[in-house]
């Protein structure tokens, strides 16, 4: 649906539509087929059972369908003040994008005193109803909040199962058209797959479909699940990364690269971040005296930085604290606190005579990139022994993975929406130093799915309670 910078809500002038599709728009697809379209007698018991004259309503909800084609034809909603239908129709007439106006109305809101104009329109020849919406948009000023929504042609299955809860009907029918009009919102497009729901009389022992209403788009609908699976290692990078959460003492991340580089040797990269999401950053200044003047800490604190959010005094078992928050969205936590502590030096304070710093909870994340799996494989001692006793990151808290590629060997179950997904494509792994190609284990997997597609998936292998389920044949060297 179209919606303007000024547009209303999908609750809004949407219901308003759909409630005038609901009386105006049974007998569109006759107008496309002629009387073939609702003339199919149908072999039923119950019908043959009623009298002749009975007129029957089903219902059939969640027909799938496929959208084949848009046709020339929209219908537009808007707020307007003129009372006078000509006026807007010839304004609407008036613009590049519309032929003809089929129909017009006003309308109003439920609980509201707002006159809404609705019309269905014509478009000219190669006119989108995006440009169309665009152009009214512009220049329809009568109107306010202009929304469109576009009549398409929906292809049907041959059979639905359809229902009469009143009369305790369920049973499948074949139904009389492969295609039905239906109203369509403009970010859809050809070859989508949608629901519809359709309502259908019989009548004499003939059905026939009277409306169809689109009620959500299966392409264009996005998900994440996770889930577990069995994979094939199918390929391993010399590349080895490390990422989680661990209490930081505020060390310069061009050091850690460099010592990495350095001591672990035949690196050919490194790359090590440490942030805060969307956490502010909080330095905690212990005050080792108890004389210190407090407030011109405070004051200090808020002159080291622009990025001075605020500061908080916390006393606990003698020991006093000041907590200062900076605005932390991009910003180097080394950094900061270096200005900070510049600030009290000048001003006479001293590290560890009159105040330390506490370290705080923050993210780390490095990527390795060694010269070959071998060299990898040799240096991994090495750097976990950098990055636990130089900067206490455990292994526990911050895991250290090899990349790889990834084959699933089993279907991926969405088991909250019972579906899974065949995935043939090799996807992105964190898998434990130590595995080798064609081995098979068991990891977790984040997917995410747009329509019934697989777009992206990633298995992270998580300890060393993830046991390696088999090793695979070594792969023959030519």
């Amino acid at each position: 649906m179209y919606l303007n910078s000024n547009g209303l809500t999908s609750n809004q002038i949407f219901i308003i539509v759909i409630a005038v599709l609901m009386i105006t728009s049974t007998v569109g697809f006759s107008l496309a087929f002629g009387n073939n379209s609702s003339t199919q007698p149908v072999d039923d018991p119950l019908l043959n059972q009623a009298n002749t004259s009975t007129s029957i309503v089903l219902e059939a909800k969640e027909v799938e369908g496929i959208i084949d084609r848009f046709l020339p034809q929209v219908r537009i909603a808007g707020y307007t003040d003129n009372l006078n239908i000509d006026e807007i129709d010839a304004q609407i007439l008036a613009t590049d994008s519309v032929e003809t106006v089929l129909s017009s109305e006003f309308s109003t809101q439920a609980n509201s005193s707002q006159l809404v104009y609705v019309a269905d329109v014509v478009l000219q020849q190669d006119i989108t109803a995006l440009d169309a919406a665009n152009e009214l948009t512009e220049k329809a000023n009568f109107l306010s909040e202009l929304q469109m929504i576009s009549k398409a042609l929906i292809k049907l299955p041959e059979k639905v199962t359809a229902t009469n809860a009143e009369l305790n009907i369920s049973k499948e029918y074949s139904l009389p058209q492969p295609f039905v009009e239906a109203l369509a919102q403009l970010t859809f497009n050809e070859g989508d797959i949608v629901f519809l729901d359709l309502r259908m009389n019989l009548v004499n022992n003939v059905i026939q479909i009277t409306n169809a209403a689109i009620t959500g788009n299966v392409s264009q609908t996005q998900f994440e699940f996770s889930t577990q699976a069995k994979v094939k290692v199918a390929e391993l990078e010399p590349r080895l990364v490390f990422s989680g959460e661990f209490i930081y003492s505020g060390f310069d991340v061009n050091v850690i690269e460099q010592e990495i580089k350095e001591e672990v040797q035949d690196v050919n990269e490194t790359k090590v971040r440490v942030y805060f999401g969307e956490r502010n950053i909080l330095v905690g200044l212990e005050l080792i005296r108890n004389d210190l003047n407090i407030q011109d800490l405070q004051a200090l604190a808020a002159r080291a930085s622009l990025n001075f959010l605020g500061s908080e005094i916390l006393t606990d078992n003698n020991t006093t604290t000041l907590a200062i928050e900076y605005n932390g969205g991009q910003l180097d936590y080394f950094l900061i606190r270096e200005d900070l502590l510049a600030a009290l030096e000048e001003a006479g304070y001293q590290k560890d005579v009159d105040f330390t710093f506490l370290d705080t909870q923050a993210t780390i994340q490095g990527e390795v990139v060694f010269s070959s799996l071998e060299e990898m494989t040799a240096k991994v001692i090495a750097l976990r022994k950098i990055l636990s006793e130089k900067y206490k990151i455990t292994t526990t808290d911050v895991p250290v993975h090899q990349v790889a590629k990834l084959q699933a060997l089993e279907p991926l179950v969405d088991s909250s929406r019972n579906q899974s997904f065949d995935y043939n494509t090799l996807f992105s792994g964190l898998v434990l130093v130590g595995n080798q190609v064609n081995d098979e284990i068991t990891l977790p997997i984040a997917v995410q799915v747009q329509g019934r597609t697989i777009t992206y998936a990633q298995g992270v292998q998580g300890t060393q309670q993830d046991i390696i389920v088999t090793h695979g044949p070594e792969e023959e060297s030519e």
